[in-house]
């Protein structure tokens, strides 16, 4: 069907010529094929373990340069390593807020059923204003029939609604969820403004 093929690996072309002489090409390098694995099957399992070995020679070599720099400037090589346990923290921070808002949105765990005195994270929980945003959109004024009886309506959408103790009354308890999540953004916006003018004076 074709008369040439390329095959190439992270950018690199490991191969460029004729389909019949793949697989004798790459046995030449120790990649031996079995005689009823589908060639197709051979090429990606070979393509990608090309890929592996190249990554991993480019991070030793990463390695060797970075413990290089490291002997000729610890100074700079002590302020990276101070900058890379600042930035891990600072994930892990982020990671345990995340966390933390998720567990406070209403969707995993009741409210209710959460200890009174941490119930004030609901509040500042983007997840929650998200969640109920998309449960009122969802739920609201919906009907749910059975399918072999579609005249008789077993629960309504509203009735989930009140289940799960969410307002939707009228369209202001729809929209205060996008406010707070508007808010809650602008917010973020401004102190990253901040923090960007505080870098540029102190550079």
């Amino acid at each position: 069907m074709f008369d040439t093929v390329m095959f190439m690996c992270n950018g690199r072309c490991v191969y460029h010529g004729s389909p019949k002489s793949v697989i004798p090409y790459f046995e030449k390098y120790g990649y031996h094929c079995d005689p009823y694995e589908n060639p197709a099957d051979y090429i990606s399992d070979v393509l990608i373990d090309i890929a592996t070995r190249l990554m991993a020679a480019e991070i030793f070599y990463l390695s060797q340069r970075t413990l290089r720099n490291a002997v000729h400037n610890p100074a700079l090589a002590l302020s990276q390593t101070v900058a890379s346990i600042v930035i891990v923290m600072a994930l892990i921070i982020v990671i345990f807020i995340l966390v933390i808002m998720m567990m406070f949105s209403g969707f995993l765990i009741d409210l209710p059923s959460m200890f009174s005195w941490l119930s004030w994270i609901q509040w500042i929980s983007a997840f929650r204003y998200a969640s109920n945003v998309l449960t009122i959109n969802e739920f609201q004024d919906l009907l749910f029939r059975l399918a072999n009886e579609t005249d008789i309506c077993s629960i309504t959408g509203d009735e989930i609604l009140d289940k799960r103790g969410l307002v939707h009354a009228n369209a202001w308890d729809l929209w205060k969820n996008f406010f707070a999540l508007t808010m809650m953004a602008m917010l973020l916006f401004i102190l990253t403004y901040i923090q960007l003018i505080r870098i540029k004076k102190i550079k």
